[in-house]
């Protein structure tokens, strides 16, 4: 939790980046076409492989 009490985002459970992340997905595939939706995904997906290889000692995988 953040000094304030309140959580921060990197303090959500499971549940809760699943939800968001769905929530978001949600919103942004709203006015996209398929071909829009998948190079968007692309995108993110290219965005989280390289923040987790830039922390390799953060991660057991």
């Amino acid at each position: 939790m953040g000094t304030d009490g309140n959580k921060d985002f990197f303090s959500l459970s499971p549940i809760e980046y699943t939800s968001l992340a769905f929530a978001i997905s949600l919103l942004l595939a709203e006015n996209l076409d398929k071909t829009q939706r998948g190079t968007l995904g692309n995108f993110f997906t290219a965005i989280g492989i390289n923040l987790i290889n830039l922390t390799p000692d953060q991660w057991q995988i």
